[in-house]
């Protein structure tokens, strides 16, 4: 089975599974046309653990920043924008997130001009 069928199937233990035994994996485009890596898929679901998001983050830091090709979304913005009960996901990002890549990562603006802030509140 893919990534993207375990995820959308909700299969949270083997995605982890799979994760930890191929880490390599957690750094595959999910779509090409709109540019989303792993870590876009998890943080456009609400329902997606806060450790899976955490588990990705950590295994492929770079993605947190990485703009989507529709509407230069990052995984911050989309994360913010599908997790309003909890803060949990959007905080594993920010820790996994290198120091140089943290004012640039939150200040990101998507193609609306729109920061992750902007996405929590909207």
């Amino acid at each position: 089975m893919d990534l993207q069928a375990l995820v959308e199937e909700r299969k949270w233990s083997d995605l982890k599974a799979r994760l930890t035994d191929f880490p390599d994996e957690a750094k595959v485009v999910i779509d090409v046309t709109l540019g989303w890596t792993l870590l876009h898929l998890l943080c456009s679901l609400g329902s997606t653990p806060s450790d899976i998001v955490a588990l990705v983050a950590q295994l492929f830091p770079d993605a947190i920043t990485v703009p989507d090709a529709r509407y230069r979304d990052t995984p911050l913005h989309l994360a913010a924008r599908h997790s309003q009960r909890t803060t949990l996901r959007f905080k594993s990002l920010l820790e996994c997130m290198h120091e140089q890549q943290r004012e640039r990562g939150v200040l990101a603006r998507n193609q609306y001009g729109g920061t992750a802030l902007h996405s929590a509140v909207n």
